[in-house]
């Protein structure tokens, strides 16, 4: 009704089962029906925002993280609800009936122990006791740019869920992020209806898909486009982590490496860079080797020099690609 008031379409989809946990297939099913549902209805694809409670909460947080493709559907405000952010003490606080659901092959396909990659990937962040741990926090692919509305009950019965989202709270204040925070509900209440529905969607409707940051720090779990960026390889079931700064003022560009990843690539127009100009570029790495390839250069540039060692580069006019490799792990 709320939604209708507001002229929006609502999806509510099941994500395969009512005990998902915002696993990669339930998300995976939900790709499908929205694109189901473009086939037939026109909306807004910048104005797609994602809400939920509870288990519902880290879906709406974990969907969102998860699609930073500039050509993909992508969410322009989130809404959680006392969601679940670690998905690994979810199934670690579980009774075994539940355990060994979510372990089957359509859910996590294993345990924390066995495939801690499927628990990892879709987990806004792990918690290091009561904050969360920022080396293990995908949810930073929105903290720069995306709006979070974020609810709960102090007196929840679930306190875990209480301190996981305290532990968002802290963690988006922390990188900056738009955020409205709301809280309230009567002592042990776990419900949906503690939350004001009509000031949370007013406050998301404000919002539309922004411009891409031009700072960023990534956690990709997959080899698609992240932003202004491409994760091309990485280690096979591993998240990849890596930053970047781009400053147009100085046409410039900071690339930093922390983890998993030997070939990416960044759209410099995207990033609001120029082409045509000497560009500045740094980069930094955990790991030698990685490759850095530049989208945009029509024409192989007139030099390409480095420190301490000139690096080694290859230009594909074709796809007006330019692939770097420095030498020394930096450039």
């Amino acid at each position: 009704f709320l939604c209708a008031q507001r002229n929006w379409i609502l999806l509510a989809p099941l994500g395969l089962s009512d005990i998902n946990t915002a696993n990669h297939f339930s998300q995976a099913s939900l790709d499908a029906v929205l694109a189901l549902i473009d086939t037939w209805l026109d909306f807004d694809k910048n104005r797609i925002y994602t809400v939920g409670f509870s288990m519902g909460g880290s879906n709406a947080v974990s969907w969102a993280m998860r699609r930073q493709d500039p050509d993909s559907y992508r969410v322009a405000a989130v809404i959680d609800h006392t969601g679940p952010m670690d998905q690994v003490r979810v199934f670690n606080d579980s009774a075994p009936q539940i355990q060994g659901y979510l372990a089957n092959s359509w859910h996590f396909d294993g345990t924390p122990a066995t495939n801690p990659f499927a628990f990892d990937r879709v987990s806004p962040f792990r918690r290091l006791g009561t904050t969360a741990d920022p080396s293990k926090a995908p949810v930073s692919n929105l903290a720069g740019h995306i709006p979070f509305y974020v609810h709960y009950n102090p007196n929840d019965s679930q306190s875990e869920l209480v301190t996981d989202t305290q532990a968002l709270i802290s963690y988006l204040q922390s990188k900056g992020a738009k955020l409205k925070l709301s809280t309230g509900g009567g002592p042990g209440e776990h419900a949906w209806t503690t939350m004001d529905f009509d000031d949370a969607l007013d406050w998301a409707g404000r919002f539309s898909l922004p411009a891409d940051p031009p700072t960023a720090e990534l956690f990709a779990d997959g080899e698609k486009h992240w932003l202004s960026t491409e994760v091309r390889v990485k280690s096979t079931d591993t998240i990849a982590r890596y930053g970047y700064t781009a400053t147009t003022s100085m046409n410039e560009l900071d690339v930093a490496v922390m983890a998993n990843l030997q070939v990416l690539a960044m759209d410099l127009a995207r990033l609001g860079l120029d082409v045509l100009a000497p560009l500045g570029m740094s980069t930094s790495s955990n790991a030698t080797g990685i490759q850095y390839v530049l989208e945009g250069y029509e024409f192989p540039p007139t030099a390409v020099t480095g420190f301490p060692l000139p690096p080694a580069w290859v230009h594909d006019p074709a796809t007006g690609e330019l692939t770097i490799t420095p030498q020394s792990g930096f450039l």
